[in-house]
């Protein structure tokens, strides 16, 4: 078990940083999602989603509901879509991660483009997390958790299941 959580709540957050060459005022953030990693990598999911006929790759997060900021979305995402998959103490090291990094502004997740044209433009707010040296506890899940979770695993960046956009949700 590593020595603490890894690197890195209320009305709408402060405007966000943008990624690439999209204006802030285009895009209208409707998700939030943890990006965690470990050098070359990353903590990925495999879903499957009502609207789906496969299981494709993911990451951890999903869609802002109403009153919640970014922040607290990417933590109740996480306790969701974690469960049965990582064990409850490496879940709530991630959660004090999180606030001890993002929380009270103390710096912004980075909005990346999903959709950026059209008639209406959209982005995720990502927040990274780096994980060297900590020790999360993955568990050997039984079968999928009940917000179709099926699999959780370290993958590296490049793996070719993770740049080939059929396989993935999202652009990983």
């Amino acid at each position: 078990s590593g020595a603490g959580a890894c690197a890195g709540p209320g009305a709408e957050p402060k405007p966000l940083k943008v990624s690439k060459d999209t204006k802030d005022t285009a895009l209208q953030v409707k998700r939030a999602a943890l990006m965690l990693f470990r050098g070359d990598e990353v903590l990925v999911l495999r879903e499957k989603k009502d609207d789906q006929d496969k299981l494709l790759w993911s990451d951890l997060g999903g869609k802002v509901e109403f009153g919640e900021s970014y922040l607290e979305c990417a933590i109740r995402e996480l306790d969701e879509e974690a469960r049965g998959f990582l064990s409850p103490k490496s879940i709530e090291m991630l959660k004090l991660g999180l606030r001890n990094q993002y929380g009270d502004d103390r710096q912004t997740p980075e909005v990346v483009p999903l959709k950026a044209s059209g008639k209406h433009p959209q982005a995720v707010a990502v927040f990274p997390l780096d994980c060297s040296g900590v020790e999360l506890e993955l568990l050997d899940a039984k079968g999928p958790n009940s917000f179709g979770v099926h699999e959780m695993q370290w993958l590296s960046r490049q793996h070719p299941d993770l740049r080939d956009r059929s396989l993935t949700r999202w652009p990983l």
